[in-house]
């Protein structure tokens, strides 16, 4: 049985697999299935990053509060773009 930790066997398989999956379908549902695949990996990169914070806490214990600042576009009417901060409290578990 080959190492599931070798980096360029996991590379080769999901070469393989990406080739036939490209044999199988035609554009558009090879363009489909890109997005689709894509969201699916962002939204698994997305949890494991929440269950990484949910698992810490500045004091140590679970289940605390990470604040996380984001920047984000407001607008003031006059054309001229502006930036605001938004600050979102994240709750652990």
């Amino acid at each position: 049985m080959t190492d599931p930790c070798a980096p360029l066997a996991l590379t080769t398989a999901v070469n393989t697999l990406a080739t036939a999956m490209a044999r199988c379908l035609d554009d558009s549902e090879l363009a489909l299935a890109a997005a689709i695949l894509t969201q699916l990996g962002d939204t698994l990169a997305t949890i494991a990053v929440q269950r990484s914070l949910c698992s810490k806490t500045p004091s140590g214990s679970a289940g605390g509060r990470f604040p996380l600042r984001f920047s984000v576009p407001m607008g003031d009417g006059s054309g001229t773009p502006g930036r605001r901060a938004l600050r979102v409290r994240w709750r652990g578990r």
